[in-house]
């Protein structure tokens, strides 16, 4: 997709964000992408499912973590069955 780009390695990663602003930065990916650059992040947009589901992987719990506070939440939706909100999470220094 247009303005869409895709590193291999974190180095790879440094050089192409270098010239552009952090906050139109995203990391979008799976739980071990999100581990290993969940450090490195200002903010985090989460979807949060109102639902409970076995599942094998999960996304860092941003409640627990230190440094972590919820921004806020937009009102919760529901669609197909699934009530869901969309978060901001900030992280201070």
């Amino acid at each position: 997709a247009p303005g869409v780009l895709a590193a291999r390695s974190i180095d790879e990663l440094d050089a192409l964000v270098a010239a552009i602003p952090p906050e139109d930065v995203m990391v979008i990916g799976g739980q071990d992408i999100y581990a290993l650059l969940i450090s490195r992040c200002d903010a985090a947009f989460v979807t949060k499912v109102n639902a409970a589901a076995p599942a094998d992987r999960y996304f860092p719990d941003l409640d627990r973590r230190p440094g972590w506070q919820l921004a806020g939440c937009e009102p919760e939706r529901e669609e197909n069955g699934f009530r869901y909100a969309f978060c901001e999470y900030t992280r201070s220094a």
